[in-house]
């Protein structure tokens, strides 16, 4: 439930979308179920035309998905928690603990193995995947608001939330419907648009990069309103772990468009 009281706006949403006995189902289900749904849809449609070859491809996705985002919480974000506790714990994904950045290198491994295994063109699935995964993403965060984690930092403003899962009780920027509307539906309307009215829909690879970088330089920026992880804090007083892997993203980016352009010339 979300309470209006004056300017102030305390969030309270129970996080169990449906619950059977002791088995529950979270909202945030919801957006991986989405995903896991849609963008096999229209990968078969525009591509893979080929139930069996789509099922397979989906086998790959959620796979190298789910490992590599683990992966990367746990190196990247809570290292030190997994290391002085019980390893078992890392295969506990239900209790939460996924890195984005380890979904999308999961995402491409998948694509990568995927298509070298059944002869398959990498950048006709990951242009059609480009266009589709930010809708999922918008989704998601609105999932994290629901949940009440990845909530912002401390703000003044009249749209600030105070969240019931934030022992401090403070007006909190809502950074993850921020997340939602920039990483999510504007650049979800972006790809469609740059898919549909322009030539870049044609040339294959280039809706790929195009939602890696407009992603990565949303995100550096939304960080900023986004309370930094507990156990990390910022490097240099000033970068989330976050933003260090966007730069790392924009970094690859660039470095494979320079490799690409060399090699074209030689």
């Amino acid at each position: 439930m979300i309470i209006v009281n004056g300017l102030k706006i305390y969030s309270d949403i129970d996080p169990v979308l449906i619950s059977f006995g002791s088995i529950k189902i979270h909202y945030y289900s919801f957006a991986y179920i989405f995903g896991l749904l849609i963008i096999p849809y229209y990968v078969n449609r525009d591509y893979l035309k080929s139930k069996e070859l789509t099922d397979k491809f989906s086998t790959y996705i959620v796979l190298c998905v789910i490992l590599c985002a683990r992966l990367f919480y746990v190196l990247f974000y809570n290292f030190s928690y997994y290391i002085n506790n019980s390893l078992l714990d890392i295969f506990k994904t239900w209790e939460g603990g996924m890195s984005f950045h380890g979904g999308l290198i999961g995402f491409i491994l998948g694509v990568y193995l995927f298509s070298k295994k059944y002869d398959k063109r990498f950048f006709a699935i990951t242009d059609i995947c480009a266009v589709i995964t930010p809708l999922c993403l918008g989704i998601g965060r609105i999932m994290n608001f629901i949940n009440g984690e990845l909530y912002g930092r401390p703000t003044d403003q009249t749209w600030g939330v105070m969240f019931s899962t934030d022992n401090t009780m403070l007006l909190r920027h809502p950074s993850q419907l921020y997340q939602s509307f920039f990483e999510g539906f504007i650049l979800f309307f972006i790809m469609l648009y740059l898919k549909k009215q322009t030539n870049l829909g044609k040339k294959e690879g280039y809706l790929s990069l195009i939602f890696v970088s407009l992603y990565a330089i949303f995100r550096f920026f939304i960080e900023f309103f986004r309370n930094p992880d507990e156990q990390l804090g910022l490097f240099f007083n000033l970068l989330t772990m976050g933003q260090v892997l966007c730069i790392a993203m924009i970094l690859f980016i660039s470095s494979y468009l320079t490799f690409t352009k060399i090699i074209k010339k030689t």
